[in-house]
This record gives C-alpha cells, sequence and structure tokens, in this order.
C-alpha cells in the first residue's frame, strides 16, 4: 500500500498537505532534471529550475542522490551565492543495468 500524499511528501523534504496528483508532477520534475544533468556538465540553479519546470528544481536535483552510484556535486562559482551543480558516478559503482 502506497504511503500517504503527506508523509511521502514529508520523506522528499516537503512540509505541508498536497495531493496524489501534486506527487506525479514532482516526479516528472525530477526526471526533467536527471535529463538535463544526465550530461554530466555543471548547471545553475535558474537551469536546473527551469529544466523542472518549477520553482524548486534543486530539490528534485536532492533526489536524485537515491540513484545507485550517483553523486550529486555542488561547487561555488566566485565569491558570491552562485553556485554550479553537476552528477558524477561514483567510483567503482556500476550503472543501473551493470553498466559502469
Amino acid at each position: 500500500m502506497p504511503h500517504p500524499p503527506q508523509k511521502t511528501v514529508a520523506a522528499l523534504g516537503g512540509v505541508g498537505v498536497i495531493t496524489e496528483r501534486d506527487l506525479g508532477g514532482l516526479a516528472e520534475g525530477a526526471k526533467r532534471v536527471a535529463r538535463l544533468m544526465a550530461d554530466g556538465r555543471r548547471h545553475t540553479r535558474e537551469e536546473i529550475n527551469a529544466a523542472a519546470q518549477q520553482a524548486e528544481g534543486t530539490r528534485r536535483l536532492r533526489e536524485l542522490r537515491d540513484i545507485p552510484g550517483v553523486a550529486v556535486r555542488c561547487a561555488r562559482v566566485g565569491a558570491g551565492r552562485v553556485f554550479e551543480y553537476w552528477l558524477e558516478r561514483m567510483v567503482g559503482s556500476p550503472g543501473r543495468g551493470g553498466q559502469s
């Protein structure tokens, strides 16, 4: 039996009460962010939000931490509060389907 929507959202770091329909959108947002990040290049928060098609794209990015063998990396750009994010395959971790 699936978790009630409120518990699922809380587990993903969200707050408040949303519906099952909202959860479907969150899953799609994470998929869109995954497609963007799959190139291994660095992307800004604005690029990630645009890919997610929602203002909380970096939250969708954090969901990608659940992918086995993948690490979400982040680095500050310059002295300000601008960051870039990218994905890396962890050393010694096979990809899905047993591929490296």
